[in-house]
């Protein structure tokens, strides 16, 4: 387009030079405009390859990413007298989220509910959030699929999915016996524990470490303020105990005016933690709240869950 241009205006020029008997000049400048040459703004030949490059860069990162590939098919998680678990298997959706198509048989004579007990997701070592179930009836099987969605995947800085885990956790609808309360692990790509490493945290810039104990570590990477929904804190929690660990942040305050922000978290022995906190517009507006200059609470961590023994508990004063 650039060049179709730069030959009109210089064909506009001919025609009004040739009277003047300046053709020949002009056509020698015609003739010097080559495939890869554009006239600048001041009448000038210059390249045009680097922006060729560009536009060629531009679209082939526009390509969507090829999707990531499993191997794991029909593998079975429980097999007792009342219930067969099978991961069918493991994909990627279109939105880049990891599913795994589980298949649940009833073999009993009652219904059974199953589903991962707290929605509690170990992947590659950190947790997400994935609420699970299914409802089966007596003698029947149900297809279903745990999603992981690619935004937490995206917030932990994980990529394929090397190993997974999470609790079953089946009983019957009625008396609410137990038909499965076990922790699984399964391995996509056909790694085993042996094999799969957790990847590092990197520090983020600015972060603050709240507590970093024997038992405990919790930071703060960082806070955003979305103008149209909430204020957004960051968390890095890992646990460093045998035990799953259940932690909650209780009591906030901001600037001294008592605001309520719902967040706890369950993380497995040995795993970690991204996830996020938030204090809604409408609270702070509330309290007059324009600029969050300090925010107390009281972190809480307990032994397993909420029933579990209080391990850490204290008060701290955070200012962004």
């Amino acid at each position: 387009m650039k060049k179709i241009i730069a030959v009109l205006l210089v064909a506009a020029l001919v025609f009004a030079l040739s009277a003047c008997g300046n053709l020949r000049k002009i056509k020698s400048v015609i003739s010097e405009i080559t495939d890869g040459e554009v006239l600048d703004g001041d009448g000038m030949i210059k390249d045009d390859s680097d922006w060729r490059e560009e536009d060629s860069s531009r679209k082939e990162s526009s390509k969507p990413e090829p999707k990531r590939e499993y191997t794991i098919s029909n593998e079975v998680l429980a097999d007792n007298e009342h219930i067969t678990v099978t991961v069918v298997e493991a994909y990627e959706s279109d939105f880049g989220d990891f599913v795994l198509k589980i298949l649940v048989e009833n073999k009993s004579d009652i219904n059974i509910s199953i589903n991962n007990d707290t929605g509690d997701v170990s992947y590659n070592g950190y947790m997400i959030y994935s609420w699970w179930s299914s409802e089966v009836s007596a003698g029947k099987k149900a297809n279903s699929e745990m999603i992981i969605y690619s935004e937490d995947i995206k917030m932990s800085g994980l990529g394929v999915a090397e190993e997974v885990a999470f609790k079953l956790a089946a009983y019957t609808e009625d008396s609410y016996d137990s038909r499965a309360d076990e922790y699984f692990s399964v391995y996509p790509t056909g790694l085993d524990a042996d094999s799969v490493t957790y990847p590092d945290r990197a520090p983020v810039a600015g972060e603050t470490v709240i507590v970093d104990n024997e038992d405990l570590k919790f930071t703060i990477e960082r806070v955003n303020h979305d103008e149209s929904w909430a204020y957004e804190l960051q968390f890095y929690v890992e646990n460093k105990t045998d035990d799953a660990m259940y932690i909650t942040w209780n009591d906030q305050s901001i600037n001294g005016f008592m605001v309520s922000s719902y967040w706890n978290k369950t993380v497995f022995s040995g795993m970690k933690s991204v996830s996020i906190a938030r204090f809604f517009n409408e609270e702070l507006e509330k309290n007059d709240i324009t600029d969050v200059e300090e925010i107390e609470f009281e972190l809480k961590a307990y032994k397993g869950n909420y029933n579990g023994d209080v391990i850490f508990e204290d008060t701290f004063v955070y200012y962004p």
